[in-house]
C-alpha cells in the first residue's frame, strides 16, 4: 500500500472542476467546496460526491432532502475559498448572488453549471461517505469558463473550448 503523502501527491495531478455543495436543514444553510464531485450515470442522471465521514457536512447532508451543486466559474474563486474552510459565520451567504432551484436548493449565479439533486444512496468508503444523488434539475452557463483545481491551486483554461 502506498503512503498517504504519495497518494495525495498523485491525486493532485488530476485536474478537477470545483463544485460547491449546498444543503439546508431546519432553515439553516450549509455549503462545502468539493473537488470530489463526478458523474455516475446518464440514465438515470446520477452523480456522486465524497464527504469526510463525521464532518459537519456529512452529518447535515445525511439529513437533507435535497442538495444544490454549483460548478464554479473561473471568476468564483472567492466562493470556493469561503466554503473550503469551516466557520460558524451565519451570514456566509448574505453577500453572494444566489438563487433557488425549482425544488428549493440554493445555487450560485454565474456558475458554469448548477444542479439540484435528491440523495438516493450512501456508502462508507475509507474515511469518507459517498453520496449518490439523482439530478432533477440542471442549467448550464456556456458564457463562462470553469474554475479548475490542480496541484493544490486554482487553474483555468488557456483558451475557450
Amino acid at each position: 500500500m502506498i503512503s498517504n503523502e504519495l497518494f495525495c501527491n498523485t491525486m493532485r495531478q488530476l485536474a478537477s472542476g470545483v463544485a460547491v455543495i449546498t444543503m439546508e436543514n431546519d432553515g439553516q444553510l450549509h455549503a462545502m467546496t468539493a473537488t470530489s464531485f463526478t458523474s455516475v450515470s446518464a440514465q438515470p442522471p446520477l452523480a456522486l460526491v465524497c464527504i469526510k465521514r463525521g464532518s459537519d457536512t456529512d452529518q447535515l447532508l445525511g439529513k437533507a432532502e435535497r442538495m444544490g451543486v454549483s460548478l464554479l466559474s473561473e471568476s468564483q474563486q472567492e466562493i470556493s475559498n469561503r466554503y473550503a474552510w469551516k466557520t460558524a459565520d451565519p451570514g456566509r451567504f448574505d453577500d453572494l448572488d444566489t438563487r433557488r432551484c425549482p425544488g428549493g436548493a440554493l445555487v450560485f449565479n454565474d456558475s458554469a453549471a448548477v444542479m439540484e439533486a435528491v440523495i438516493t444512496e450512501t456508502y462508507e468508503a475509507g474515511d469518507h461517505t459517498i453520496y449518490i444523488a439523482q439530478l432533477d434539475y440542471a442549467a448550464v452557463n456556456e458564457e463562462v469558463q470553469p474554475l479548475l483545481y490542480w496541484q493544490g491551486r486554482y487553474a483555468g483554461l488557456d483558451s475557450p473550448a
